[in-house]
């Protein structure tokens, strides 16, 4: 018996020592085994200091840890060997779905959310003859939409509601929601049908034109599984103008040429208007002369006393039977071009830019062109869109010459600009529209548009919804309007689809939207927006010629660039391509032509970026340096007006490097040594600003019209850009080559090249 008992009783001492091995000897707050309980528990969840892990058991001084679990609602549970145990609190967080009718989000038991609050993305599992089962494809919840008559009498858009009409209309026969569609008919009140009438279809509304504007309505009624509905929708009907003759009489080409009635009626001997319209005519004298005459104005044989605007005269009155206006000019005494009779050389000139032009006459700008400037972007994502890299569209507007391969947004313009111009982007998440992009159609079919145009309507809807989405959000625009002129700098809408060609919707293109009340975003109206493919970003930088392989570079701006030119206020100066009659007078040479290279000095003056020498009826020598390091030109005027919206012949070294070095081996427009260049710009603003709504509507001429071109280069050999389609190197002018401009009289003789620079020399034969 003694020999069993001690075996029994070392057995006992064997086990004890095992147990010690697992479960710590002193109580957990004093136990050196805290740090291995302690890793435990942060395997676990838990995230908060050791301090306070000690502190949780400050007052456990007679039990032992023995376990510890995360209980269903995710706090961490410890277990003592004394049978109590203690909640330690919420450590990890058991999230699961959610949702509102419209919205579905991850929440925890603890009201914490995981991220934000997404839309519902409804599948339809089943379409019956007027109902739909819908079922998120993300959380699960289901919904059932039952369709009635009542739907489509709430839902349909009469398209002439409210308006004014004077001619009958075709009439719809049904309508569609949903996916359903429905029957309408058409009716008229026995108290409209003098003045209403259908035709045998029943379905064109025909107008008999009333003595005064009258207010007339149509009762349309809506048939649908059985049931109908009927809806007023009202319009208004003019009466019939009572048209007069206007005859205008002459004695002087250029004043006829001069009239202007009421701007939309186009000129001629006789005029047809309107009984009640107020004509203005208006005879604005040109800026390039100063004319000293006398000019007598007859109405009806009898003299009418015409009031001096600005540079012209105004003459209003109310139409009579025949009435006749005659205009006399005598007493010629001079005309003369304005400025010195001596001439004069201006060095450094700051005449106004764009965006003082703009902003003087009030005339929309998409961006400053000077300062820094920070724009809104935001991608435009589609059910169907690819799966783009979206971190390429922040390097495309904000990355570093390295990051591209050639230039970024942001780099372009401060070299270009002279370090003037620094312009970022914020790149906002993308906006998913929550519909298809259809490129064969061109339009787009979803749950609340049955069928709409997408070349005319979606890029606005896009835009609107987009920053709605995100003023919902909170989103603070209130710094997004550089140049204080109460909108929005442009906004860059990035479409997550492929562009097409020949698209006029899957393009890119600068646009500007016409204000409204409804979209103002923390006082700010909504105006220029950008729109663009993803892919331009992805697409060949350039061929040298058709058959040869493209060009890829890591990220192609160059697309981005020249939209962004006519944010800042500049046209298109390209003309009309592959026609072999007008290429529009550059040749590729530049940016807001052919998409590549530099801005030139003409649009680096008006953009305020270069100070150019103005030169009108002087001799003068000098020294040009290179014009993409210093931004040195010469400006020589036909007249002298104090302005940049004139015309003027512009001199500058060309070297092929900077923003041109890119492409100066590539034979494309771009030249690969370098020269003295000569631009002809005609940049006069247009007699009548009537109707201009932006700064880059108010120039008299573009380079789409051969005879008259905003700019154009005036080539020194033999090559026509209009039917090479390219400017050649041979365009330059070189040492000892000399240009004479009739039409000034002067000569222009280049002195010297060499690495300083280019030495010219301006000489006017004033006999």
């Amino acid at each position: 018996m003694k020999k069993r008992l001690v075996f029994i009783i070392l057995i006992a001492l064997l086990c004890v020592g095992c147990r010690k091995r697992e479960t710590p000897p002193l109580p957990l707050a004093w136990s050196v085994d805290c740090a291995y309980y302690y890793e435990r528990a942060q395997e676990k969840g838990y995230d908060k200091t050791k301090e306070e892990w000690v502190a949780l058991f400050s007052d456990k001084t007679d039990v032992y840890y023995s376990d510890m679990y995360i209980n269903e609602h995710g706090n961490l549970i410890i277990k003592f060997h004394n049978g109590t145990s203690m909640d330690a609190g919420h450590y990890v967080h058991n999230y699961n779905y959610q949702h509102d009718d419209n919205y579905h989000y991850r929440k925890c038991e603890c009201g914490l959310l995981d991220g934000a609050r997404e839309s519902h993305k409804w599948e339809v599992v089943e379409t019956t003859e007027n109902e739909i089962d819908y079922v998120c494809s993300v959380c699960g919840v289901t919904k059932e939409v039952v369709v009635t008559v009542n739907d489509f009498c709430n839902k349909y858009s009469f398209p002439y509601l409210n308006k004014t009409l004077k001619e009958g209309f075709d009439l719809d026969k049904e309508t569609e929601y949903l996916g359903f569609k429905c029957d309408i008919s058409w009716s008229i009140d026995s108290k409209y049908q003098s003045l209403l009438s259908l035709d045998d279809a029943g379905y064109k509304c025909l107008l008999t034109l009333p003595e005064k504007e009258t207010e007339v309505s149509l009762i349309a009624k809506f048939t649908f599984n059985g049931e109908e509905a009927t809806k007023e929708y009202s319009f208004r009907i003019v009466a019939p103008p009572k048209m007069y003759n206007l005859t205008i009489e002459c004695d002087d080409e250029k004043v006829y040429t001069s009239l202007y009635i009421d701007w939309e009626i186009k000129k001629g001997k006789s005029f047809r208007v309107e009984q009640n319209i107020e004509v203005m005519i208006v005879y604005v004298l040109y800026n390039d002369y100063s004319v000293t005459y006398r000019l007598d104005v007859f109405l009806n044989e009898e003299e009418a006393p015409a009031e001096k605007v600005g540079s012209g005269y105004q003459l209003t009155f109310t139409m009579t039977e025949d009435t006749v206006l005659k205009f006399v000019l005598s007493e010629l005494i001079e005309e003369k071009p304005l400025g010195p009779e001596d001439g004069e050389v201006l060095e450094n000139v700051s005449y106004k830019t764009m965006d003082e032009t703009a902003k003087e006459m009030g005339l929309s700008n998409g961006l400053s062109s000077t300062g820094d400037v920070e724009v809104l972007v935001i991608p435009i994502m589609f059910n169907n869109s690819p799966n783009y890299d979206l971190s390429i569209i922040d390097k495309a507007f904000n990355g570093s010459k390295e990051d591209t391969g050639w230039n970024s947004l942001n780099s372009y313009y401060l070299t270009s600009s002279m370090g003037k111009l620094n312009i970022t982007g914020n790149i906002l998440d993308p906006y998913n529209t929550g519909i298809n992009y259809d490129h064969n159609k061109g339009k787009v079919f979803n749950d609340y548009v049955s069928e709409l145009d997408f070349n005319e309507i979606y890029d606005y809807r896009f835009l609107t919804e987009a920053l709605d989405y995100y003023d919902n959000l909170g989103f603070d625009f209130s710094k997004y309007d550089t140049n204080n002129d109460g909108v929005l700098d442009t906004v860059y809408l990035v479409y997550l689809a492929p562009f097409l060609d020949g698209s006029d919707l899957w393009w890119a293109y600068n646009y500007n939207y016409l204000y409204d009340d409804d979209h103002v975003y923390d006082g700010l109206a909504l105006d220029s927006y950008l729109w663009m493919s993803f892919e331009f970003f992805t697409s060949p930088i350039n061929r040298n010629k058709v058959d040869d392989e493209p060009i890829y570079i890591d990220i192609n701006s160059e697309v981005l660039i020249h939209e962004t030119g006519h944010a800042l206020g500049l046209a298109d100066y390209y003309g009309i391509r592959f026609t072999g009659a007008n290429m529009g007078g550059l040749g590729g040479t530049c940016m807001m032509d052919a998409n590549q290279g530099d801005h030139d000095p003409f649009s680096k003056a008006i953009l305020g970026w270069t100070n150019p020498t103005i030169v009108f009826n002087h001799d003068y020598e000098v020294t040009l340096e290179s014009f993409s390091e210093t931004g040195d030109s010469i400006f020589i005027a036909v007249l002298d007006n104090g302005t940049y919206f004139d015309e003027f012949y512009v001199i500058s070294f060309y070297t092929p490097d900077g923003l041109n070095e890119y492409k100066k081996d590539l034979n494309i427009g771009i030249y690969g040594i370098s020269g003295v260049i000569v631009y002809h710009v005609n940049s006069k603003m247009k007699v009548d600003l009537k109707d201009a709504y932006t700064v880059h509507e108010i120039f008299r001429y573009k380079n789409t019209n051969k005879i008259e071109r905003l700019i154009e280069i005036v080539s020194h050999g033999d090559n026509d850009i209009d039917l090479s389609y390219l400017s050649s190197p041979s365009d330059l002018y070189q040492e000892g080559d000399t240009l004479y401009i009739e039409k000034l009289g002067l000569t222009l003789i280049v002195k010297s090249i060499t690495t300083d620079g280019a030495t010219v020399s301006i000489t006017y034969n004033n006999d």
